[in-house]
Formats: C-alpha cells, structure tokens, sequence
C-alpha cells in the first residue's frame, strides 16, 4: 500500500472514499456532469460504457503520490477514464490545484532533492 505524502491516504482509504460519494453529479476539467456507480473493484461512469477497473486507478493514484508536481491534470495521468478520475479526486480535495500547493523540495549535499517527511514519520 502507498501512502499519499500530500494527504496521508492510502489507495484502500481513497477507493473508500468514492465509493462513500457514488451517484453525486460531478465536472470535468471540460465542464461535463458525471456521476459513478461502484460495483466489486470497478467504477461505473455515466457517460461511459467501460468500466474504471480498480488497477487503472491504482496506477491513477500512484502517478499522483509519486509525481504530484508533475500530475497537474487529466492528461498527465495517461490512463482509461482519466477525465474521470481527476474530477473525482479534485471533487474530494485529494490534488493538489496547482505546483504551489505541493510540499517544497529540498535539495540534499549530493545533489538529490527530497520532500519533507509527512506528519507523524519517523527520521
């Protein structure tokens, strides 16, 4: 399990999280109203006929932990139903709006940059 540096959750608690928001109408970055329905390990899209399955947002939400300066939108994320899943985690606040809200990087004497330790992690 990978733990969300910017927010602290894990992909079990994020998967939790939106089955908890199934059926409330969301936008796109386009402005296009959605909602999901989540059956097992997959999400449903209204405006789609495929699934989401539980794998694509698992690579979904681990380009984000991993990259979060860089995972700035949909496009960036590169998986099925991207739209999609960006909208739903800006609807549940899990991204950051922007470079400007991620933790500063700091460079360490052999050049490699580091992020600050989340809360409550040990050195």
């Amino acid at each position: 399990m990978v733990t969300n540096t910017l927010r602290g959750y894990t992909s079990d608690e994020v998967w939790e999280m939106i089955r908890q928001h199934q059926g409330e109408e969301i936008l796109t970055a386009k402005g296009l109203p959605f909602t999901y329905t989540m059956k097992g390990g997959e999400l449903f899209i209204s405006r789609r006929t495929k699934s989401i399955t539980r794998s694509t947002f698992d690579a979904a939400w681990n380009k984000v932990l991993e990259r979060p300066r860089e995972i700035t939108g949909p496009k960036k994320l590169n998986v099925f139903g991207a739209p999609y899943l960006w909208a739903v985690f800006k609807r549940l606040e899990l991204v950051p709006f922007g470079a400007q809200h991620c933790p500063p990087e700091t460079e360490e004497p052999d050049g490699k940059e580091t992020r600050p330790k989340p809360e409550g992690e040990k050195e």
